[in-house]
């Protein structure tokens, strides 16, 4: 039963309870009305959080979830509402789903009720009771007439236990992407995940495809067409740090966006990429660059490394381990950009500007020859959303994208 968020609402109205009571009639004709119970009913409270961000939002989200979207009680903690609030021995369940309204960018309105509910002891036709029995895993055990409760046995990935007559209930596996693992007869299982803010999302390279390509896809929505501008750039599938491929810029080469409105950033934005280095080609080796170096620049180089954003270099000491896979994103959150290096950040600058890169290149600067040596996998720019705000963890598989989607009973991704 975990608490709710700790999350402070802009108002929080309070409707009281009332006493559990039964309604008689007199012979007069008279109604009255008699007290039938000591716990109170029917309070409920009202919370509304104005703009908050997609984190929290998502925090109310996954606690609903959680609680299997009303069903389940749970606690709330004195920055939601006063203690007193809570009638004693009640536990609060959720009224209704929570009313979600999109402001914009990284902006949202949450709405929702609960009801407080007594914990116990219950009643079931006069009999009480507090507690449940000790139960063996997978065990039945009778408590009243037409009632069976059972505890919940401990499951291994993928195994199916029977715990009553016609129910059966597992423990949902891992799966990895393009598989397929059944749990219950005609339920269907997410391989991947949705992104919720998926059309936000300027340039998506999943750096996949067949050893020794030179097909580069944009799974983004705008899906822009690639190209390798000089050099040699690759598909290999010897090395990766997802999916069992990357793109190799071992041998010198860049990869370019077209000129695209996508790349002109006058808002919050995020660009991330995983990054190995394999070796040097020179002293000014650049791993992603704007049409104009300066505007937008990552040098991991032996000679003035760093990071750029709209003219002004904030970071000085970009140090990649070499043959080690890197996330590195650029951030910005209203006027403040963050470089960030394995979730750590290394550097922050204040810009506000419009920033028009036109078009980015992987693996090379505008002035050309200072070429990356390395790979790099999973390349996401997302404009108006500041994906990080604060030191994170790394993301431990790959972002999701619009090649995933929901499975149907009877269907399998492709890997």
């Amino acid at each position: 039963m975990p608490d709710f968020p700790s999350l402070t609402p802009t108002i929080r109205p309070l409707t009281p309870g009332r006493w559990g009571g039964a309604t008689l009639a007199a012979m007069s004709g008279q109604t009255s009305t008699v007290r039938r119970s000591s716990a109170e009913i029917g309070r409920r409270v009202s919370l509304r959080f104005e703009n908050i961000t997609e984190a929290q939002f998502l925090q109310i989200l996954d606690h609903y979830r959680g609680q299997r979207s009303g069903l389940d009680g749970f606690n709330f903690n004195g920055a939601t509402i006063p203690t007193s609030y809570t009638p004693s021995g009640h536990t609060w369940l959720y009224a209704g789903p929570p009313q979600v309204v999109d402001r914009h960018q990284d902006v949202f309105t949450v709405e929702l009720e609960c009801r407080s509910e007594p914990r116990g002891p219950f009643r079931v036709s006069g009999v009480a009771f507090t507690t449940l029995p000790a139960l063996a895993a997978g065990s039945v055990t009778a408590m009243l007439s037409g009632l069976a409760i059972s505890r919940t046995p401990t499951f291994t990935n993928g195994s199916i236990t029977a715990i009553l007559s016609g129910l059966a209930i597992s423990r949902t596996p891992t799966l990895a992407a393009g598989s397929l693992t059944a749990i219950v007869p005609g339920a269907a299982l997410q391989v991947g995940s949705q992104d919720a803010i998926y059309s936000l999302v300027s340039l998506h390279l999943r750096m996949n495809g067949s050893n020794g390509s030179t097909t580069f896809t944009d799974i983004s929505n705008n899906a822009h067409a690639m190209s390798i501008n000089d050099g040699t750039v690759t598909i290999t599938t010897s090395d990766s740090k997802f999916d069992g491929a990357s793109g190799d810029f071992t041998t010198g080469g860049d990869l370019r966006t077209p000129t695209s409105s996508a790349f002109t950033f006058d808002g919050n934005f995020t660009v991330e990429l995983w990054a190995k280095r394999t070796g040097t080609t020179g002293s000014f080796d650049t791993l992603v660059s704007a049409s104009s170096e300066t505007t937008f620049m990552i040098r991991p180089s032996s000679s003035n490394p760093g990071i750029w954003w709209d003219g002004t270099q904030f970071n000085t000491s970009l140090a990649l381990t070499l043959n080690t896979w890197h996330h590195i994103a650029v951030v910005r959150s209203g006027s403040t950009v963050t470089a960030y290096l394995d979730g750590a950040s290394i550097g922050t600058t204040s810009s506000s500007a419009t920033v028009t890169c036109s078009f980015l290149i992987f693996g090379d600067s505008s002035v050309n020859g200072r070429y990356f040596k390395g790979r790099m996998d999973e390349v996401r720019v997302t404009k108006g959303l500041a994906r990080y705000t604060a030191a994170f963890t790394p993301p431990t598989a790959r972002f999701p994208g619009g090649d995933d989607s929901m499975l149907t009973p009877g269907t399998v991704a492709p890997p």
